[in-house]
């Protein structure tokens, strides 16, 4: 009887009461995004004024670059097409949209709609990426806009070897990364780019292979064993790593 009472027969017996979500969790991201819209609108402004909401957008601009770059070209919108949305957030564009290319005005369409989708703790990210990169000296700047550039336009085999390797470099404890990166900058400027090349051909297996025997090399070695290395192709460098592996007593990788 007790159990009778507590179990309603049908849902006519409270029709004003919403049924809890499968996934309270999810409901709890919707809310929140649904709340925030003023304070959406109140950040808009103040990163408006601030002059680094565009800079932001740009950043998603870039971060869509490169899927836009291998999709078919598609006609860009005129202003008037804009929602009211994006139009909020490209407003700085307004005067001038229609005069720019094709391809600019469907990156910056896209930016807009990345930052209207992003809650507020992604859009405070975002602010505080631009606020790093607008403190940057203009020559670094350019020099970072540049190395950008490059691999944008690098055929899409070798980009997913430099996202490889930038992955690897990543996974580094960061006292290993320091010392590489010490390592590098310590190669002559004209001989850098073979360093690299080199770095980006390795396979996951090849460049553990390679960590391992500079780890054991000595420290002053190990810049030139990265040059020597670099000059080498890819047979020759395999039988020198192997002399070196034997002359620094590495041991085998595990299985």
């Amino acid at each position: 009887m007790r159990n009778q009472r507590r179990i309603p027969s049908s849902s006519k017996s409270n029709p004003s009461k919403p049924r809890p979500p499968a996934n309270p969790g999810r409901k709890m991201n919707t809310s929140n995004k649904k709340n925030s819209e003023p304070t959406r609108d109140a950040c808009v402004a103040h990163l408006r004024r601030t002059g680094v909401l565009i800079g932001a957008v740009l950043g998603l601009c870039l971060a869509c670059s490169m899927a836009f770059a291998t999709e078919p070209a598609t006609a860009a919108p005129e202003w008037s097409m804009l929602t009211s949305q994006q139009q909020e957030v490209l407003v700085e564009f307004r005067q001038t949209w229609n005069s720019l290319s094709p391809e600019m005005r469907e990156r910056l369409r896209l930016g807009a709609d990345r930052w209207n989708n992003l809650y507020p703790e992604q859009r405070a990210r975002a602010k505080e990426r631009m606020l790093r990169w607008q403190a940057l000296p203009l020559a670094e700047r350019e020099r970072r806009t540049q190395r950008w550039n490059k691999f944008r336009a690098l055929p899409p085999a070798e980009r997913m070897r430099v996202k490889r390797a930038m992955r690897a470099y990543m996974r580094m404890p960061p006292a290993q990364r320091q010392q590489l990166r010490e390592q590098f900058e310590s190669i002559p400027e004209a001989e850098r780019a073979g360093v690299k090349s080199m770095l980006r051909s390795f396979t996951p297996a090849e460049r553990r292979r390679f960590q391992h025997m500079l780890r054991a090399a000595p420290e002053a070695q190990r810049s030139a064993l990265m040059r020597e290395l670099a000059r080498l192709d890819y047979a020759s460098r395999n039988r020198r790593l192997s002399e070196l592996e034997t002359q620094f007593k590495v041991p085998p990788p595990a299985q």
